[in-house]
């Protein structure tokens, strides 16, 4: 699980741009606070990832991702109650993140993850079939991009 985060801060952070505009487009935080959280975000991403891939602090970091989580879910909760589509810019900023519903079962289902980490009594990270296949895909669309 921990390594789908990790992915996601870094594709966040290979163009911040991209990924402040998203933030922007969601239309629910300040704009001052707006370039701080697409700064912010992915590197919480990267290390609570990392943490997870090599088990260390697995309930701090699952705690952490949970958290954070919860933000990207009243976000785009938000934006389905208002009838905006947009692009989730959650794991892909070029849109084959998915739109707002899909996104918002996804998060549903790591953030479930994340309990069952927390409440885990093993420091070992839960690796599936689907989260590795999920990872080789968006890494292999970013590659044939560039």
């Amino acid at each position: 699980m921990g390594g789908i985060f990790f992915v996601s801060g870094i594709v966040k952070i290979s163009d911040l741009n991209a990924f402040a505009q998203a933030v922007y487009a969601y239309d629910i935080l300040p704009l001052f606070v707006v370039n701080i959280f697409a700064v912010i975000v992915p590197w919480i991403e990267i290390v609570s990832g990392l943490c997870l891939v090599v088990g260390f602090w697995t309930k701090s970091n699952a705690l952490i991702l949970f958290v954070l989580l919860s933000s990207f879910i009243i976000a785009i909760g938000v934006n389905l109650f208002r009838g905006v589509d947009l692009a989730c810019g959650c794991f892909a900023l070029d849109g084959l993140g998915g739109g707002l519903v899909e996104a918002l079962i996804r998060d549903v289902f790591l953030m479930v993850i994340m309990v069952l980490l927390f409440f885990s009594q093993s420091r070992i990270c839960f690796r599936t079939v689907e989260a590795e296949a999920f990872l080789k895909t968006i890494l292999s669309r970013r590659q044939r991009e560039h």
